[in-house]
């Protein structure tokens, strides 16, 4: 059974996160990408503490495409050193009507409550 990640990557504005968002729908990377924007983020970046605006950019993936979906964000990102963490679904339930497919469309739907879609 596959084990349900989110990606929560911070971006510099709602533009760049559609865009990376719809990268990783398009190459079957994420189920499915939410941009939120409006972020105030507040960082330490070069010995000094720094306060901006971002975006998130939230993916629901699963494990076994963590480390791909990184490579590519790592490509894409216009950040030096993008933050990109991967966070375990331990419950809930996301099933779709649309058939949400992560990996190649034979894999199946990606539910969090292990049912089958």
């Amino acid at each position: 059974m596959a084990e349900p990640v989110i990606l929560y990557i911070t971006v510099p504005n709602r533009e760049e996160g559609v865009a990376l968002g719809r990268t990783l729908v398009d190459e079957n990377l994420a189920a499915c990408a939410n941009v939120i924007d409006g972020l105030t983020s507040i960082f330490r970046w070069e010995g000094e503490v720094q306060e901006d605006t971002e975006a998130l950019l939230v993916a629901k993936t699963e494990r076994a495409l963590v480390d791909p979906a990184t490579d590519l964000i790592k490509m894409e990102h216009s950040y030096d050193c993008p933050c990109v963490v991967a966070i375990p679904i331990v419950g809930g339930c996301c099933r779709r009507k649309s058939q949400e497919t992560v990996g190649s469309p034979a894999r199946g739907v990606l539910c969090v409550d292990g049912g089958a879609a």
